[in-house]
């Protein structure tokens, strides 16, 4: 399907996207993305050995004069710069690098990593967020120690069928560590070539993402490309910045297409994100001879980390009987033998995800005695949960006994499980007395540099 042409603003390069052989003529850059020619014409600067040259040297120059300090950065140990790239990903950089000093500090190589339980890597991650990453990262070691004999990849074709890395992580790793010529293209560098070449077309469509790469392989210096790849997002995360550019100190302004037709504060053009679902759900907190329940989640983005045993709500208007309900489903959900009294409500907390946004409802509940484990399955009560509750506890026991993956915990012991940020709120809320949370995850990053 031909797509619309945007207008134009100004006498700048413009790049665009479409079917076969559109091209629009402009001073500087001329792109065209065709069935017959795939990739830039012969007459754009890209193609012009002098030109991109030039641009490599100036990048480069800039890079050594201006380059921040980073730990990740004195170094080519292949597992300190895979570690760095995992860590770093929707991550600003100043907690990345507490996070990245502790992780290594505990996991100096990848035999350490592999050797570890899941729980601890796990608790190292907690409060960093999106930890499917520390779940890829740890089961990615294992591959290696015990596919590998211990030795990590070489190239990014390898690098890329160990879970959880991606063309990116894997070209970062291999062009930084081994010197591998092939682009690393994060959130920084689309922006920086998005303007560079006065891309039009939204960032996030296929063909887009394509031409973005295909115009950073042409950029990419062939005798130092892991140092280009970090300048390059150096520039985006330092002086190509998504709502200000600061065009007067960019060592690539001679070359950008957007500031020359005055639209760098416009580009890259994203295609606008859905508004995340408002979920509200209940928490219970359960103390039994001087313990909390806690539960390990099971699935979805918080697999494996613990938590308080919680119920999703139909709505924010459930009356007291379907929150009841709720709590009651949680406990069993944790503990099928358990017996509760009412829930009273002790704090409420706001957090948003990656997907959505939940309003935990806390609810402390006092714990009755178990009913007997030894009576037929017939005989126990349980909670059916009405339409739109759903636990978010572990399944139930057959023997009537807590499932593995539900533990009663000393307050003082609470800190040694992974807790995920969520959660962590709740116990804050707990152990302050507080009624409220309204704190969030930290701002993502976009991408391995940002600051």
């Amino acid at each position: 399907m031909n797509r619309a042409r945007a207008p134009s603003t100004g006498g700048g390069a413009h790049l665009t996207t479409g079917r076969a052989g559109r091209r629009l003529q402009a001073p500087l850059v001329q792109f065209t993305l065709s069935a017959k020619r795939d990739g830039p014409d012969r007459n754009t600067w890209l193609d012009r050995a002098r030109s991109v040259a030039a641009f490599r040297r100036a990048l480069l120059r800039w890079y050594a004069r201006t380059a921040r300090d980073l730990p990740w950065r004195r170094t080519r140990d292949p597992y300190r710069i895979w570690v760095s790239e995992v860590l770093l990903q929707q991550t600003r950089v100043e907690a990345g690098r507490r996070y990245y000093e502790r992780f290594l500090q505990v996991f100096p190589t990848v035999r350490a990593l592999a050797a570890a339980p899941l729980d601890r890597v796990l608790k190292l991650w907690a409060g960093l967020g999106y930890y499917s990453r520390a779940r890829h990262l740890h089961a990615a070691a294992r591959v290696i120690v015990r596919q590998h004999a211990g030795r990590l990849p070489r190239s990014s074709p390898q690098w890329a069928k160990l879970p959880g890395i991606g063309r990116y992580t894997a070209a970062a790793i291999a062009s930084i560590a081994f010197g591998e010529c092939v682009p690393a293209v994060d959130g920084n560098v689309k922006r920086v070539v998005a303007r560079l070449l006065r891309i039009e077309e939204p960032i996030g469509q296929r063909s887009t993402e394509e031409l973005i790469y295909r115009a950073a392989a042409r950029l990419l210096s062939r005798t130092r490309p892991g140092m280009f790849n970090q300048a390059m997002m150096e520039l985006g995360a330092c002086v190509c910045l998504p709502r200000k550019p600061r065009c007067s100190v960019c060592p690539a302004a001679r070359w950008c297409a957007a500031r020359a037709a005055g639209r760098e504060g416009l580009l890259p053009r994203r295609r606008p994100r859905p508004v995340p679902p408002l979920v509200h759900a209940v928490a219970v907190v359960l103390r039994r001879n001087g313990r909390y329940l806690l539960v390990q989640r099971q699935r979805g983005l918080l697999a494996g980390m613990w938590g308080w045993p919680s119920a999703e709500l139909p709505d924010e208007h459930a009356d007291d009987a379907v929150v009841q309900t709720a709590l009651l489903t949680a406990a069993r959900g944790a503990d099928p033998n358990i017996q509760i009294g009412p829930g009273q409500r002790v704090s409420l907390v706001e957090h948003t995800f990656s997907h959505r946004r939940l309003c935990l409802h806390v609810y402390g509940c006092e714990v009755r005695e178990a009913a007997n484990p030894a009576a037929p399955a017939g005989d126990q009560r349980r909670a059916t949960p009405p339409k739109g509750v759903a636990t978010r506890g572990t399944r139930d026991s057959p023997s009537g006994r807590p499932p593995p993956n539900a533990r009663w915990v000393r307050p003082r012991d609470i800190s040694r499980y992974p807790l995920a940020r969520v959660d962590q709120k709740v116990l804050a809320c707990l152990t302050t007395g507080t009624s409220r949370s309204r704190a969030e995850q930290p701002k993502r990053a976009t991408g391995r540099h940002a600051q």
